[in-house]
This record gives C-alpha cells, sequence and structure tokens, in this order.
C-alpha cells in the first residue's frame, strides 16, 4: 500500500504551460511542449489512481500543484489511507501517516523529475497522437508515448488542449494489459499557490522520522564506488534499450547507501545497495531465507551487501538482473 502512495506521487507530477495552436499538433510536438512547459503551471483538483498490479487497489487524492515549487497530496479514499498526507517543498518530501502517528521525510520527487525530464527529451522516445477526448470536462489531446528501443511499458498521455497539462496518464504493459490509470475528475488552474500549503506541521505527539539526506548530483559509477566505502555491484544483463542513467550517494542509518539507476528514456529502475549492517535486524534475518519480493522492489543479500531493485519493469526481468548482478 505504501507503493501505491508513492507511484500514486509520481503520477501526479503533471506537465505545465506553452501556448496552444488552433490545428492538432503531432505527437512529438505535443510530447516536446509537454517537457518544455513543467514547471510553472499552478492547479488544484481531485485525482483518481488505480494500480491494477496491486489487485486493482484505487485511490482518490485532493491534489494542489505549482511546478517545480511544490506539490500536495491528501487522501480522501480508500478508508486506511484517508487522511495521509504527502507535501513536496522541491527540497524535501514529508509523508503524514496519521494512523501510525509519525511523518516520515525522503528527498523531494520534484527535484528528481527536472533530470529525468531532461534525459526524456534527448531523442530516445517515439510519439503519435493517437486521438482526442474530454478528461475533466477540458477538451484533451490523446498521444501514446514508448521508448525507441525497449518494449517494456508504454504510457498513454491525456493532454490539456489549451495548458499541455497533463489531465490523464495510462501506463500499458508489453502484453497491452493496463498496469495503471491516473486521472482528474476536477481541476482549476489558479495563479499561484503559497509556500504554506507544501509542508507539513506534525500534530502534538507525532513522531518526525528522516529518511536518507538527498544526493546533490548524479554520479558515474567509479564516482560512487569512492563514496560509498563498500564495492559497488553491477548487472551484466540489461533489458533492450535500457542503459546507465546514474548513481547517487546518501547517510542511511548511519551508513552509505548507493542507488544505481537505469532507464530506457521513460521508464528507470533503480538498485539500491547498502551494507547489511544498515538494516533493521528483523529484515536482515528475512532475507537470509533467500530474495524477497516487497511490493516496492526486489531483495536479496550478496557479499555482505543488501540489494533492492525498485522499478515498474515485469518481474521476469527484474530476476533476470537480480541473477546477473555481480
Amino acid at each position: 500500500m505504501r507503493y501505491l502512495l508513492t507511484f500514486t506521487y509520481i503520477l501526479t507530477l503533471a506537465f505545465a504551460y506553452a501556448p496552444a495552436s488552433s490545428a492538432a499538433p503531432s505527437g512529438s510536438l505535443v510530447l516536446k511542449r509537454m517537457l518544455a512547459s513543467e514547471g510553472s503551471r499552478a492547479y488544484v483538483g481531485t485525482q483518481v489512481t488505480t494500480l491494477a498490479a496491486d489487485s486493482n487497489v484505487t485511490s482518490e487524492q485532493k491534489v494542489a500543484r505549482y511546478g517545480y515549487k511544490g506539490m500536495r497530496m491528501e487522501y480522501l479514499s480508500p478508508q486506511r489511507l484517508k487522511g495521509e498526507v504527502i507535501a513536496d517543498n522541491g527540497k524535501v518530501i514529508m509523508h503524514y501517516i496519521p494512523s501510525r502517528k509519525v511523518v516520515r521525510t525522503h528527498p523531494s520527487r520534484l527535484a528528481m523529475q527536472r533530470q529525468r525530464l531532461m534525459q526524456m527529451s534527448r531523442g530516445n522516445l517515439k510519439a503519435k497522437l493517437v486521438g482526442s477526448d474530454r478528461i475533466a470536462g477540458r477538451s484533451a489531446y490523446v498521444i501514446e508515448v514508448s521508448p525507441v528501443r525497449s518494449r517494456v511499458l508504454t504510457r498513454k498521455f491525456w493532454v490539456d488542449t489549451a495548458t499541455w497539462v497533463k489531465l490523464k496518464t495510462e501506463d500499458i504493459g508489453p502484453n497491452g494489459a493496463v498496469i495503471s490509470t491516473s486521472y482528474f475528475k476536477k481541476i482549476k488552474y489558479v495563479p499561484s499557490i503559497p509556500a504554506s500549503m507544501f509542508k507539513v506541521n506534525p500534530p502534538d505527539g507525532v513522531r518526525v522520522k528522516r529518511g536518507p539526506a538527498s544526493a546533490s548530483r548524479l554520479l558515474s559509477l567509479e564516482q560512487a564506488q569512492d563514496k560509498a566505502g563498500f564495492r559497488v555491484l553491477s548487472p551484466s544483463y540489461l533489458p533492450p534499450g535500457f542503459r546507465f542513467a546514474g548513481a547517487t550517494v546518501t547517510r542511511f542509518r548511519g551508513d552509505n547507501m548507493v542507488a544505481v539507476r537505469y532507464t530506457d528514456g521513460m521508464t528507470s529502475f533503480s538498485i539500491m545497495q547498502v551494507p547489511d549492517n544498515a538494516l533493521k535486524p528483523r529484515f536482515q534475518r528475512r532475507l537470509r531465507g533467500g530474495p524477497e519480493r516487497t511490493g516496492a522492489g526486489y531483495s536479496w543479500k550478496q557479499n555482505g551487501i543488501s540489494l533492492t531493485i525498485i522499478g515498474r519493469i515485469p518481474y521476469n526481468q527484474i530476476t533476470n538482473i537480480a541473477d546477473s548482478v555481480k
């Protein structure tokens, strides 16, 4: 379920404003404008997200977004998520979980998105205009986007014809099945949103648990190795079209955690690596029995290092990658 929250948040990172034209543009032009305009539009709305890969779990969120300045999501349903809040101010995410009386902090995903959009704009994607539709009462172009050299994932966007904001997203697996859907039921564009919306003020009695500090930039494998303090492992197998995108080194429970990221231009996965002794004893004991599928990822132990692959790629590809790590 925590994966649903994380993935819902990622899907909500919308694309912003560029001038509209009277004639229907090509798919590549719509994609180009989406990427070029990201980061400036402000809006509030109600969004619905369904993960078919997670037993068709559906959630509804109240969303506020102001470009790269901030994002806020408040969960309205289902009941087990109701009241949870995720706020991102461009530097840090605060995730308030009232049922556990805790606020968890993590590095901003808005900051990470800037780097990913730069990679998407490097000509590794093909986009096709496949129709038009109406979402949340607004006219939308429908485009289908997929990597040039990979068939892991196809993504469809419904893009507002007047503002170029993404109104709906659909992820489709290699077998043609819909993996996830996210769309706005209501949306309202506003001039701005106050910065106070993008933070959580914990009520009395709520603990704040701080996650890894944000890494300042992407590193080469050699640079990550130099900073890690342990041998960083790499896969000899990558799904077709995927390539190394960069690595980060962050502090995690008194040790260094390395995240090595790979992408095909649209989809990505990361191999998280940390010394065994940095993990909680309970999780260490679970991994002694062999690899474990953990909702958001696939975890195992190797050469004194605990590794987890996180990414929206087919499970058989994840195990192929894991088996090739050396």
